[in-house]
């Protein structure tokens, strides 16, 4: 499945709304957990197991949208600028 938006702003706001919402399940889900540990029914894992597929999903979008506006990971060995002194 891709997801294709070609706006960079609409990347934007698809990242950020997928933030947004993999933080407010998450947090749903820690509550759920701590109102209902030992006593949960079926009706709270059927809840359990569908705000685990939104931060699933919420995940997906922001890869996406960080795949969609070409972000990467720089990795340097050193700070930028220095070099090494040769003795």
């Amino acid at each position: 499945m891709q997801l294709r938006i070609r706006s960079r702003r609409g990347n934007v706001i698809i990242g950020i709304l997928g933030a947004l919402y993999a933080v407010a399940a998450t947090v749903e889900l820690v509550l759920l957990f701590l109102q209902t540990r030992g006593a949960s029914g079926l009706s709270d894992r059927a809840l359990q197991l569908v705000l685990i597929a939104v931060i699933v999903a919420s995940v997906y979008l922001v890869a996406s949208a960080v795949r969609a506006l070409g972000w990467k990971r720089s990795v340097s060995s050193g700070p930028v600028g220095h070099r090494a002194l040769s003795g």
